[in-house]
């Protein structure tokens, strides 16, 4: 009887132990995970992948793995080995796990193996440092069968594109053959679509052969297919003109202005700018303020319209390649005008007019000299008849004629050189009095900060310039004074009165195009010599764009064509920055002349007292005397 019942409960045993076998092998023959000695599809596709596309670049790949059982570890174990072993060492691979470990060299080239959802967004999500770089290339492994593998893939994508990764690949098992391994990506921009995400299937591997013509990572924005562009710019001429058009629409010209319709056109997308009341703004980091701030909250694509690059915007957004280089300078007030009578003195220097006094002294001192001497000895000097010798001298001098010259060799000797030293006299002042009074100079203005701070100068300018200007030059922050941009136009017309206290931070870009707008109008804006520091503008975008390489591949082709010089020469002109004497001078004025006019004045009044004395002389016979020995 105990035979039977064991008998029994053995038949019964095997039974179920068959049916429950039967049950898992049909399941897991559903939903098998390829063991590690078999060739994973993965695995297969991932080394194709490596070999055809990294192994190209001299960039490290860096794969990293995270799984949430022991199983996965494994299976990702058996993956990564697999991979190692089909690339042969022919590139250089570096294995990483999560958390990852933070390096002060973002990652570029990636390979994430993840078995959930959730195990890729802490790749992201659960770093407190940047690891990665968002416009490097991604490859995301799947090594979960999952039963909807394309609502996983477009998760990912989605995650992706809100994070800005264009170059993003995902391969995961077929879910009907698990032989099969596929690749999927997106186009963000279509002809049909923009800036949405709908998966692409780009690569089917199955037995051993890569289905589909596989380009690993296809070149995604070489056209935006008319699609919208959001750009943060603003009316600041030359380097950004926007003028109306009609029906909403825009055209946009000055520097960079060109170089954005440039763009447009060369990658197929329209513009659709947007401005702010408080213009740039400031840069604060997440806290910024105007175009600066709308760029952070990712509410415009980029940014144009001179914007320039420092250390403080590179912590904060991304830039591209420099394609305008100028100064920055302080636009200064002229020296006040010179009076009438140093309008008369500028054309000789100060030791000059003493030695030329000294000249006159010694003659006039010679003449009165030789009023206690012999006749002879007066007529070897000033020569037989010359009865008038001082009123002669001063007459030559002037280039006056006389009347009767001298016989005698060493009185005639003497006349010459005097005549020679009153004409080269003579006619070095009057070419370089003419040339001054043509330049229509001022006195010097002042022309150092130094200065400036002793004056009780104040520096105006907007507020975004004052990250430039104080990054190098802090011992003067208590001068400047941020303000608005139009108060900023309305003290660049201040700086034209010679009593301003006051300075206009700007470039010299902008300073000479002011001054070649205002030519017609006989006024210049004058700069501070030599200018404070090198500012190089460029497009703003935020950090990790993926619009960087690609425009600043555009840009260099307009660069190298000479387009942008091209267009910069249209707006800048070096002359304008010049002084007054490099303008093709101007008839002179009766206010020019003033000085002359005085000097005239100056003497016919002085020939009046003189005249005055003459008569006075009749009555008094002291002052007769006095006047025939000045005679």
């Amino acid at each position: 009887m105990n035979s039977a019942w064991i008998i029994c409960f053995s038949i019964i045993f095997l039974v179920v132990r068959t049916n429950i076998f039967t049950a898992c092998e049909n399941r897991v023959r559903k939903y098998k995970i390829p063991e590690e000695n078999f060739k994973n599809p993965l695995s297969k596709l991932l080394g194709y992948i490596v070999m055809d596309f990294y192994s190209v670049e001299t960039y490290k790949v860096t794969i990293t793995r995270i799984s949430e059982n022991r199983r996965s570890a494994l299976i990702q174990s058996g993956i990564v080995n697999e991979v190692l072993y089909d690339i042969n060492g022919s590139t250089l691979v570096r294995l990483d796990e999560y958390p990852i470990i933070p390096t002060s060299i973002t990652q570029f080239y990636n390979i994430f193996l993840v078995d959930s959802y959730q195990s890729f967004r802490k790749i992201f999500y659960g770093n407190s440092t940047k690891a990665f770089d968002f416009s490097g290339y991604y490859t995301i492994v799947l090594t979960n069968i999952e039963k909807n593998h394309t609502d996983f893939v477009t998760r990912v994508l989605n995650e992706c594109w809100k994070l800005h990764m264009i170059n993003v690949n995902v391969v995961t098992y077929d879910s009907n053959n698990l032989d099969r391994a596929l690749m999927m990506t997106y186009f963000p921009f279509t002809a049909n679509h923009c800036e949405e995400v709908n998966p692409v299937l780009s690569a089917i591997f199955e037995n051993d052969t890569v289905r589909k013509s596989l380009t690993i990572f296809p070149d995604k924005l070489h056209n935006f297919h008319g699609c919208n562009l959001t750009v943060g710019t603003l009316q600041f001429p030359p380097f950004m003109m926007i003028i109306p058009k009609g029906n909403g629409t825009y055209y946009f010209d000055g520097l960079e202005g060109n170089i954005l319709r440039a763009l447009a056109e060369h990658l197929n997308f329209s513009i659709n700018h947007k401005t702010h009341k408080e213009l740039w703004g400031r840069n604060n980091g997440e806290n910024s303020s105007g175009l600066f701030g709308m760029l952070c909250r990712g509410e415009v694509n980029f940014t144009i319209g001179a914007f320039a690059t420092s250390a403080i915007r590179e912590s904060c957004f991304t830039s591209t390649f420099s394609y305008k280089y100028t100064s920055l300078t302080l636009m200064i007030p002229p020296g006040r005008p010179y009076t009438a009578l140093e309008e008369l003195l500028m054309p000789f220097h100060l030791s000059v007019w003493i030695c030329i006094f000294g000249i006159l002294i010694t003659t006039t001192s010679v003449v009165v000299l030789a009023k206690f001497w012999k006749p002879q000895k007066r007529s070897f000097i000033f020569g037989h008849g010359n009865n008038y010798p001082f009123i002669s001298s001063i007459n030559i001098f002037l280039g006056g004629s006389l009347r009767n010259t001298p016989r005698r060799n060493f009185a005639r000797f003497l006349l010459m050189m005097w005549i020679l030293l009153s004409l080269v006299l003579r006619s070095s002042y009057q070419a370089v009095l003419f040339g001054f009074l043509k330049e229509q100079r001022n006195f010097s203005a002042i022309n150092s900060l130094d200065e400036m701070q002793k004056e009780g100068f104040k520096i105006y300018g907007v507020a975004v310039a004052a990250d430039y200007f104080l990054e190098s030059m802090m011992q003067y922050r208590n001068m400047y004074v941020p303000t608005t941009i139009e108060e900023v136009q309305k003290y660049r017309m201040q700086t034209m009165n010679y009593d301003f206290k006051g300075a206009v931070l700007t470039n010299e870009y902008m300073a000479a195009y002011m001054n070649k707008q205002y030519s017609k109008q006989n006024i210049m804006f004058y700069t501070l010599k030599p200018p404070i520091l090198q500012l190089l503008f460029s497009i703003l975008l935020r950090q990790d764009s993926y619009l960087t390489k690609l425009f600043n591949g555009e840009l260099m082709k307009l660069w190298d064509s000479g387009l942008i010089q091209k267009w910069s020469s249209l707006f800048d002109d070096s002359m304008y920055l010049k002084e007054t004497s490099d303008y093709v001078p101007g008839p002179l004025s009766l206010y020019q002349l003033r000085g002359i006019f005085t000097m005239y004045l100056f003497l016919i009044i002085i020939s009046f007292l003189f005249f005055l004395l003459e008569l006075l002389s009749r009555k008094s016979r002291l002052m007769k005397k006095l006047c025939n020995f000045l005679n």
